[in-house]
């Protein structure tokens, strides 16, 4: 056995075996085929089991690891890890790389099975040369690696080549220019340190124009990346020349998918990591206003999902799929991690702008340090100015001690337009982390000089809560015709009255009276809804297409209303809501200070609601009381006639059974079986079988700011000696009656039918009688939980509520806001789970 090293490290931890960057050779592998494992375990150096003096099983660790083995034992793992359904690189002939697995014992992270050739030195493969037929090299550097690509790259073939960076390398024009790779090559670095390719400010070095051509990066670092020049041009199809996140060095056509970049990190300039970040949240946002730019990204991407890293500075790209490359779990940086910066070469200037998608924008980053102004490369000043938001701020009676952040924010954008008052201003949010704006009630915790055109402000793809209302919602003429009740509006950004601001994909924290009488618009039975609110002096709320989302509050796909519009607009219930302060008028719990308009707050109108209902369902079983009692004593009456009349010839025989009185004592009658037949002949032959009148009615009011199911509003109508006809008439069938003569007998079944289908349809009256009562008690039941739950979620939460969009988290980093908002969600959902159910 051997092990061959160019740098090796080989630890132990108690129970733990971690081998890193070595190559194995001369050792025999454990049995793939066995059902339990172990897995890829070198027998012969370690062998599993349980270690010694602690009880506990061994684990193995293999990282930036190479194993030689026969073809036997490659092509049994290689059907192993197929059938596993893992992510491999192989020829299925002489290597097979591992990016990744695991189980129980063993751990395997860049791991490489390699056939061993017969007659070969270890020496030898570990002295970068290639050998025979194989089609892999173990460790290339600079010196050998483009000599091997000459070699071997550019043979025209669909066997893959794989190369094993040993060493950073530098791949500039006077060590490649447009070197042809016309198979299919993987290069794989170190998942331990970093290995850099260091491109030089230059294009081009690596052509792909080979049927087979299609290159994969796995565990390297992309440096010096320069704009594309007039020969990437041709081949640029949509894509943008100016930015280097586009790989320039690999001249290919754009519109065909040959890179694939697996755990690469991509260093380019801030404005470059900028764009990146941009173009990622407008494909996963689409908002409007940037008809342009997602024309051309909707044209070219499939999948992207970025998230912001604000530790490192960095975004990290989880999935890539365009037309031109898949990029998977890669990191783009601002930061020089091997070979230091270069400036941009001589024809960057002449490209800049002239990109089929080149920016049009100036880009202002916000994080936690403050505002950073990116600028364009060419220095243009762009006709729109895009602040990026990669942080949460706070505003108003939540601003923090230390404000810096927020008052930067503030200032830049009254200086923005003072600068450039053509230039449209956009602040945007990412898509992860998501950015929450807690305004904290203020009026004005975004300030608009007074001549901004309609239209200068849009916001993208942010959270919104703890919104302020207007200065005349504390008043007492204040109502829902007041548009300065409405927190949705915006009045805490303060603009003159002919400027609208523009919202898209923002989500909205909102009074839960406010919330719930915009639901109660919504038809549960529609797919979408749309309606329109009047407010005074003529002024109007449009909503269209709007979808009740339950827990999830509503989408309504286009809003808008007085100084405001917006696509993509999420609102959510905000319980505690003016609960972390004084009352903030209308919405407030309680009813407004100095209210004299008869306005009742939220919380009021449920009671008010709830009472309401409870005293028509206490009615309604009442009426079933009195109808019951009746019932029975009818029924008592005829079975008391039935016995004093019991063994006369014609009539009809009676259960001996007596009733009882509603006051326990029993109770009979003198009323004989004659009539009672008359009256029951009379009713099966007019064919009135008792009524039981239900009618199902919406019932909409304008003052209950809870949504109202639909209420059953219940009619009863109920002969008072029926029930007792139709009881009787359905336990009759006594032997005495087969004593009777035939003709007799043969009325007597007649009319006996007849009446069995009035008690029939008098049972299944009765039984949705029940049902709608118990429907109606399960509403009552259900606002007052709803209502006890609002309390309790306003009770519970400190004032903070965080914010959660269509699919996206708390705030990242935030643990208070995650629990508040776990529990504010957990009882949302509950509360209209429960309502539905009882519904």
């Amino acid at each position: 056995m051997t092990v061959a090293q160019h740098s090796h490290v080989l630890l132990a931890g108690p129970n733990r075996f971690v081998i890193t960057n070595v190559i194995l050779a001369n050792f025999s592998l454990s049995d793939a085929n066995s059902a339990s494992g172990p897995y890829v375990w070198p027998y012969g150096l370690l062998y599993p089991g349980v270690q010694v003096g602690l009880n506990v099983p061994r684990r193995l660790y293999l990282r930036d690891t190479q194993i030689l083995l026969n073809s036997s034992s490659l092509q049994q793992y290689r059907r192993f890890f197929e059938q596993r359904g893992t992510l491999v690189y192989s020829d299925n002939a002489t290597f097979l790389h591992i990016p990744y697995w695991e189980d129980h014992q063993t751990h395997l992270h860049n791991v490489a099975l390699l056939l061993q050739p017969q007659g070969v030195s270890l020496a030898e493969m570990a002295g970068n040369k290639s050998v025979g037929q194989l089609n892999f090299v173990v460790a290339a550097d600079q010196s050998t690696l483009v000599p091997l690509l000459q070699y071997l790259a550019g043979s025209n073939t669909s066997l893959p080549f794989m190369v094993y960076l040993s060493a950073n390398v530098t791949l500039r024009a006077r060590e490649a220019v447009g070197l042809p790779l016309n198979r299919p090559v993987y290069f794989v670095g170190s998942a331990w340190e970093y290995t850099s390719i260091d491109f030089g400010m230059e294009v081009n070095q690596l052509a792909l124009l080979g049927t087979w051509s299609y290159a994969t990066f796995s565990w390297v670092v992309f440096e010096n990346l320069a704009p594309g020049d007039a020969t990437s041009s041709k081949f640029a199809e949509l894509y943008d020349m100016t930015m280097g996140y586009n790989v320039w060095p690999l001249l290919y056509p754009r519109n065909q998918n040959r890179v694939t970049l697996h755990n690469v990190t991509l260093v380019m300039s801030s404005l470059e990591v900028e764009e990146y970040l941009f173009r990622a949240t407008l494909f996963q946002v689409k908002p409007a206003g940037f008809h342009e730019q997602l024309e051309s990204i909707n044209a070219n991407y499939q999948e992207w999902e970025v998230t912001w890293l604000p530790a490192v500075d960095s975004v990290e790209a989880f999935v890539m799929v365009s037309t031109a490359m898949n990029v998977l779990t890669c990191n783009y940086t601002s930061a020089p991690l091997v070979w230091p910066r270069l400036p941009w070469p001589a024809w960057a200037n002449d490209t800049q702008g002239s990109g089929p998608s080149a920016p049009k924008h100036t880009f202002t980053h916000v994080d936690v340090t403050g505002l950073t102004p990116v600028g364009t490369e060419a220095g243009s000043p762009g006709n729109s100015e895009v602040v990026l938001l990669t942080t949460n701020m706070s505003f108003g009676e939540m601003l923090p001690k230390d404000a810096a952040v927020e008052m930067q924010l503030v200032q830049h954008i009254r200086q923005s337009y003072a600068a450039a008052p053509d230039r449209q201003l956009y602040l945007m949010g990412i898509v992860a982390p998501p950015v929450v704006f807690d305004t904290g009630y203020a009026k004005d915790f975004i300030q608009l000089p007074p001549e901004v055109p309609p239209g200068y402000l849009t916001i993208v793809d942010v959270v919104l809560q703890h919104l302020a209302q207007g200065p005349k919602a504390p008043e007492p003429g204040a109502s829902i015709l007041t548009p300065d009740v409405w927190t949705m509006l915006l009045w805490g950004i303060p603009r003159p009255t002919h400027s609208i601001v523009l919202l898209s994909n923002v989500t909205m924290w909102v009074p839960a009276g406010e919330f719930s009488y915009i639901r109660s618009f919504v038809r549960a039975s529609e797919s979408a809804s749309n309606f329109s609110i009047d407010l005074q002096a003529g002024q109007t709320m449009r909503f269209s297409n709007v979808q009740d989302l339950r827990a999830e509050g509503l989408y309504i796909q286009h809003f808008a209303g007085p100084g405001i519009e917006a696509d993509s607009l999420q609102l959510r219930m905000e319980p505690g809501w003016s609960q972390d302060g004084p009352p903030k008028g209308f919405w407030a719990t309680g009813a407004p200070a100095g209210d004299s308009g008869g306005n009742m707050s939220d919380v009021t109108v449920v009671v008010l609601s709830v009472c309401l209902v409870t005293a028509v369902v206490a009615g309604v079983l009442g009426l079933l009381a009195i109808v019951l009692w009746r019932r029975r004593t009818a029924e008592a009456r005829a079975t008391a006639a039935a016995a004093l009349h019991a063994g006369k010839p014609g009539d009809v025989p009676l259960s001996s059974d007596t009733g009882s009185g509603h006051d326990g004592s029993n109770v009979s009658g003198p009323q004989g079986p004659s009539d009672l037949l008359g009256s029951s002949k009379r009713l099966a032959a007019s064919g009135q079988a008792q009524e039981l009148a239900l009618s199902c009615e919406p019932v909409h009011d304008s003052s209950d700011s809870y949504h109202l199911q639909n209420r059953a509003q219940l009619t009863a109508e109920l002969a008072r000696n029926q029930f007792g006809v139709n009881r009787l008439m359905a336990k009759e069938g006594s032997d005495h009656s087969d004593a009777t003569n035939g003709g007799g007998r043969a009325a007597q079944q007649q009319q006996m039918q007849g009446l069995g289908r009035a008690s029939a349809a008098s049972d299944a009256c009765l039984q949705r009688l029940h049902s709608a009562i118990t429907s109606m008690s399960q509403d009552v039941l259900s606002r007052r939980l709803q209502v006890s739950n609002s309390n309790n979620i306003a009770n519970g939460v400190s004032g903070t509520v965080a914010a959660q969009t269509l699919g996206r988290p708390s705030p990242i980093g935030d643990a208070g806001q995650q629990q508040q908002q776990q529990h504010l969600t957990n009882a949302e959902g509950a509360v209209h789970s429960g309502s539905d159910a009882l519904a």
